[in-house]
């Protein structure tokens, strides 16, 4: 059957763990703006032969990175380029959804070697979902910067803004990915044999306990006919 205890105690470390993540006190968002900051450079920055693109801290309540767009074509004496800066929530983007991830990963019970890599691999997949958001908000700011002149093209941008209005705007598709990683990286084939065992014992229990109540039903009805 299953176990009310373990239950109980998988949402409680899950909980106490995802609040914990989430406590700016603990500094962790700060952690993962630099890592995403620094890994969104490395990927975009240079790599299109048009595109300019930087991303930089941004110290203010609401948002903690700014997104530089510009065209090399607008390089001026100076060596600076004109264009438009985007604020952004690097903790919208992604870290949220990570620290969901990690809270259920912790939460499972695995044994530490496996529970380690699963978190390895956990942590980078989010990080490659959030570049994959921030590419798909980077090109949706170059549609909605005139300026700049790049990504034009009305059928480029029909479809720049099909892929925003699904990754870009929803937050919601980062926890399906989150608890997708999660079944993949910490549901093996004995986890799934355990699970199904589980299921198969509580049908069992349910199926015993139907005869048992016709039977009570039964021996009621006949002490009634016959007083």
């Amino acid at each position: 059957m299953i176990n009310l205890k373990s239950i109980v105690r998988f949402l409680a470390i899950f909980t106490f763990s995802y609040i914990f993540f989430l406590l700016p006190q603990t500094g962790i968002d700060r952690k993962y703006e630099k890592v995403f900051r620094k890994m969104g450079n490395s990927i975009f920055n240079g790599k299109n032969q048009d595109e300019v693109i930087f991303l930089k801290e941004e110290q203010s309540v609401e948002y903690d990175t700014k997104l530089h767009l510009s065209n090399k074509n607008l390089k001026d004496k100076n060596n600076n380029f004109k264009g438009t800066i985007f604020p952004m929530k690097s903790r919208r983007i992604g870290f949220i959804a990570t620290a969901f991830l990690i809270s259920l990963i912790i939460a499972t019970p695995l044994s530490w070697k496996r529970k380690f890599l699963a978190l390895i691999l956990g942590i980078v997949g989010m990080l490659f979902f959030a570049m994959i958001k921030l590419r798909i908000i980077m090109l949706h700011f170059y549609t909605e910067s005139k300026i700049i002149g790049l990504h034009q093209n009305p059928e480029e941008v029909k479809r720049i803004e099909f892929w925003n209005d699904i990754f870009g705007r929803s937050n919601t598709n980062s926890y399906y990915v989150a608890i997708l990683l999660w079944i993949i990286l910490c549901f093996g084939k004995k986890e799934w044999q355990k699970l199904n065992g589980n299921f198969t014992n509580l049908k069992s229990v349910s199926e015993l306990k139907t005869p048992a109540m016709k039977t009570n039903s039964i021996s009621k009805n006949q002490k009634k006919n016959r007083n």
